[in-house]
């Protein structure tokens, strides 16, 4: 059975609303690694993203200008491939309620590798990797204190080679 895919305009990776302040110390508090069970390797996003923006000339009469920000980690996504193929996906199951919600992927044993992006509160530049064949399943943990979802911590559990 193939994993679910997120539709078109459910692929976004900005996160508007966000409060880039609150997401920042929420980040830099949160253990927001990747704790494996079993063999593998244990992966933890970048805390902060670098990202560097060059603005397009302005129409006449205005200057533009780039900028160079610090934007912080606020959330996952996994892929079924490398992020640029946009084959992002649906959770297999959430959690609301609770103190704490979450969303779990179970992913199927495959020939290629599934990758995960690590997202950043006010931009849609991501740091991606791969994730190790092995793994079966991978759980995200969502800061309650926000309504927008915010990264809390996450973990991934892992099979046989």
């Amino acid at each position: 059975m193939p994993l679910p895919l997120l539709p078109p305009r459910a692929r976004s990776l900005h996160r508007p609303g966000v409060l880039a302040a609150a997401a920042l110390g929420m980040a830099l508090s949160a253990q927001a690694s990747l704790a494996s069970v079993g063999a593998g390797p244990a992966l933890e996003c970048p805390a902060q993203l670098q990202v560097q923006q060059i603005a397009e000339p302005a129409t006449d009469g205005w200057q533009s200008s780039g900028s160079r920000k610090a934007h912080p980690l606020v959330g996952l996504a996994f892929f079924a491939g490398p992020p640029e193929q946009k084959a992002q996906l649906a959770p297999t199951r959430e959690r609301a309620k609770g103190k704490t919600p979450s969303a779990t992927w179970v992913l199927e044993r495959r020939d290629e590798p599934y990758w995960v992006a690590c997202e950043y509160g006010g931009t849609t530049a991501i740091a991606a990797r791969a994730l190790a064949q092995n793994v079966t399943a991978c759980t995200v943990e969502y800061d309650p204190r926000f309504s927008t979802p915010v990264l809390k911590r996450w973990s991934c559990q892992y099979g046989t080679p």
